[in-house]
Order: C-alpha cells, then structure tokens, then sequence
C-alpha cells in the first residue's frame, strides 16, 4: 500500500503486515480531471502541479491529518499508479479494505460551502451523495468526518447518521460508529437486494465503475475488463452467487403498478417456516395477488443494472437451504411454479415485516423444460387455499 507522509510530502510503500495509522480521504473528482494530480505528478512536484486544485486538496488532507496526529494519509488520485493495470486492478479489488482500516476518513464535499444559511440544503444535495465509488467510502470506515469545500469540520457520521439514513436511504444502524468487526459483520448480514438498493441512485462515470466499486460491498473480487460496458455489473452477480446465493438477488424491479411492494399480509395459522418447506417440496397450495400478467418478452434470471432494486431494499431471504446450480445458460433451481399458461416462481424470499407473502417472479416458456424470466411485474404470492 502506497501512503503519502505528511511531513515530507513523499510516497512510502508497506505491506499489510507492516502498514502503519493513516487518513483515508474520499471525495469526488472535479468536472476537469487534469485538476486531480496523478501518481506521476506527485512524484515530480513540478510548478505547474503545486497551482492544481488537487494538488491544495492533499495539502488540506495532510494538514488535517498532522493536526490528529497521523502520520501519513492514502487519496485514490496519486497513491495508485493508473498507468499500471495490474496496480489499478489490485487497488481497486483491496479498496473497501484500505478504507476499513484506516483510523478515520476525511470526506471532502468540495460543493458544500462553509457554514451558512443554505449550507444544510447544500449538504444533502452534494455530488458525493450521488457517486458509486463514495458508496463504500461512506460504509467501510469505522470513522467518518465531514468538510466543507474550504476544509472547516461539517460533523462526524455518527451524529449527522439520521441525515445521511434520509438522503441515502441506508439505514442508521450501518451509519453509526462501532467496533469494526461489528461494522463488518452488519454490513454482511444485509440481504443482497438491501445493499444494492443502496447503489440503485449512484452514478460512476465509466459504466464498467457501477461493479466494480461495489465488489467490497459484496465481499468479491474479480478481474477488471474496461471495455466490458454493461457486461461488468453481470459478472459482478454472477461473483455474487459463487460466493453465496442469495435469492434476494433475484428480487429486481419488484413493483406492483409502478409501487414498491409494500403490502402487510396476515398470518396464517401455520408457521410461514413450515409454509414455505411445503412449497420448496412443491406442495401446494399458494396463490398469486393481484391479477396474473400477460406474457412480456424474456429477459435473463439477472438483473441489468443496481438500479433494478431501487425498491428492493426490504426483502430479506427466508432462512431455507435451496439448491442452485449456475450453468452456460443460466440458473437451475427447484422452486414451486404457480400452473397455468402464465407460470410464476415463488422465491424464498418476504418483505422484512411480512414473511407471510411470498415474491413471484413471472416466467415465460423457453426451449425444451426451460424457463426464461419475463419482463413482467414481479407479483406477491400467498400461502393458502386458492
């Protein structure tokens, strides 16, 4: 790990056995990249360097950190050589790591302003509410602090979480400082739909940046393919399941008329654990909600992109063993069909405050006894008599 020293101004280099306190910094690049300065650019100080407006960026980051007494800092622009692929991909697969050790996280609003009166609406409309790579910058610290555009103290994540919950929609319990493995392991237990829901309204600007700033999130690594466009965010879930399938995964664009799903259902006279050991046996009975879709054309079992969960953020997977199987042409799974020409899959699957509704997943016939997903409405099922 590349970390720059405050006192000197120059590069040191340790490996994870040896890697001392540091600063970790997030923030947004500008509009004009050739403001940052990159790894090169540090490293030979010119003139023309020192009058960037990054370059004053890490002086403010290296003051700060002097005034909490570390000695070094670690910014994504100049610590990581881009010109080499192999440094980039690495950095980039170790990135939620390097921010989840570091002490505490300086984040840099560059368009909040010191403290006046529109400085509170400034806050939350700040581009670095809106980044994918900010996402996991925001989550992995055990410390975070805010600063405005001229480096002034904004407030620490703790005591601003119920803010930062309303503006990024996550939850306070993953907001709030604890001890790291603690952190860890709630970020881990969320279902995969609730973490991606975090993603659904971030924006990168190369496309392939939409995955890979979320492999920390999710626990994965995989290989940096620029160039791959859209193809990255499925290799990403395909990543995702080997790790561990999560049927939530499956839960994208789950949406009734337009609406989230957020319907209560009753409780029926049996355990919903019983229930849904039936249908996994392919017991029946259960019935769909709501009137059954026409046929839509097929679509692949994953989604297109971390928007497809924009409302998916309250599923959480039933706690059922299913087997699964990843192939060439898609996803074998048993999982009980909803007969007739229009067929739905239950997925084990409930909304976190009603585990007494299932999720249906529409399908179309494929070749063969396979089965495509449809582009129709996911549709919520019941246990019960139809």
């Amino acid at each position: 790990m590349r970390l720059i020293n405050v006192h000197t101004f120059k590069f040191e280099e340790f490996f994870d056995n040896a890697i001392p306190e540091y600063a970790i910094i997030s923030h947004t690049w500008g509009d004009a990249e050739d403001e940052e300065v990159s790894h090169e650019e540090f490293l030979q100080q010119q003139p023309a360097t020192k009058n960037k407006a990054g370059y004053l960026k890490i002086q403010k980051a290296c003051h700060e950190a002097r005034e909490r007494r570390f000695d070094y800092v670690w910014i994504d622009t100049c610590c990581i050589d881009k010109t080499s692929s192999a440094e980039l991909s690495e950095a980039i697969n170790s990135m939620f790591r390097w921010y989840e050790a570091a002490e505490v996280c300086f984040a840099y609003l560059v368009d909040v302003p010191p403290a006046t009166s529109r400085a509170h609406d400034l806050f939350e409309a700040s581009r670095w509410f809106t980044r994918g790579w900010t996402l996991q910058e925001l989550l992995a610290p055990r410390h975070l602090d805010f600063f405005a555009s001229d480096w002034t103290f904004i407030a620490n994540r703790k005591d601003i979480a119920s803010r930062v919950c309303i503006i990024t929609n996550i939850d306070e319990v993953y907001l709030i400082d604890s001890a790291q493995a603690t952190r860890t392991s709630l970020l881990r237990k969320a279902s995969i739909a609730e973490r991606m829901s975090w993603a659904s309204r971030r924006t990168a600007t190369r496309e392939e940046d939409v995955a890979y700033s979320l492999l920390g999130i999710f626990g994965v690594n995989m290989p940096l393919i620029y160039g791959e466009g859209a193809k990255a965010f499925l290799r990403l879930q395909e990543e995702i399941m080997r790790s561990a399938f999560d049927p939530t995964l499956l839960c994208w664009d789950a949406e009734v008329d337009g609406k989230p799903q957020l319907r209560q259902g009753a409780k029926p006279f049996y355990s919903w654990t019983s229930a849904f050991k039936a249908l996994l046996g392919l017991e029946y009975p259960w019935q769909i909600l709501g009137p059954l879709a026409n046929s839509k054309s097929p679509t692949g079992h994953l989604a297109p992109g971390p928007e497809c969960f924009r409302h998916c953020k309250d599923f959480e997977p039933y706690g059922t063993v299913v087997d699964w199987v990843a192939t060439n042409r898609g996803l074998e799974i048993t999982l009980p069909k909803h007969p007739g020409g229009r067929p739905y899959i239950a997925i084990p699957c409930h909304l976190r405050h009603d585990p007494w509704n299932l999720l249906a997943i529409p399908l179309v016939r494929g070749g063969g006894t396979g089965y495509w997903r449809s582009s129709g409405p996911t549709m919520l099922g019941r246990h019960g008599e139809q």
